[in-house]
């Protein structure tokens, strides 16, 4: 048998969001997946919304974006 989707109004995921340290934590008071409450954070950012933005862990990997965009510039003139 299959789950029912659990579904919890923006306001509510919200007022909970805000009362957290953690997606985690969102998640267990929720009863959602993790990756639906980051995927749902996301989405608020994208639309305006000032929902809560939470520090990656300790190990996460850190991403140079002046390294990037500069190998990605070099990849760009040797395709001309």
């Amino acid at each position: 048998m299959s789950e029912k989707r659990k579904y919890v109004p923006l306001k509510d995921f919200l007022t909970i969001a805000h009362e957290c340290k953690s997606n985690e934590e969102i998640a267990e008071k929720t009863g959602l997946k993790l990756n639906t409450v980051k995927l749902r954070l996301l989405s608020c950012h994208k639309k305006g919304i000032n929902a809560p933005r939470f520090v990656a862990k300790a190990g996460a990997r850190k991403i140079d974006v002046d390294e990037i965009n500069a190998f990605l510039a070099n990849l760009d003139k040797s395709a001309k």
